[in-house]
């Protein structure tokens, strides 16, 4: 599970699911996540200056599943799918919760995709 701005690496090939834990930074007065929203912009490493948007790319939906474990009762966690991406591609995937108690947190994650 990835922490504040961390950096993923993966191959255009690969799909899996990321959660986005935002108990750490639990908002005064919220008890539960009751939205997430997620969009990426992605760039060629050798390009950096030209960002682009990403998020049908990078990502499989731009709605995450929030998922609670098993000792928890209420959701704090947004799940993402990333999936393909381009060969030399760097991403930046943002994920924002909304809490019951009306607060809003953003999550980055940085995706690194390259062809081994």
């Amino acid at each position: 599970m990835p922490t504040r701005r961390q950096q993923l690496e993966k191959q255009p090939s690969e799909t899996y699911s990321v959660d986005i834990n935002f108990e750490p930074a639990l908002p005064l007065g919220a008890t539960k996540l009751v939205s997430a929203t997620a969009s990426a912009v992605g760039w060629l490493r050798t390009r950096p200056e030209e960002v682009q948007d990403a998020s049908t790319e990078i990502l499989q939906s731009t709605t995450p599943a929030l998922v609670s474990t098993s000792c928890e009762y209420e959701n704090l966690r947004a799940r993402i799918i990333i999936k393909d991406g381009l060969d030399n591609h760097d991403y930046k995937i943002t994920v924002i919760g909304t809490f019951d108690s009306g607060a809003v947190l953003e999550e980055d994650i940085y995706v690194r995709v390259r062809e081994i």
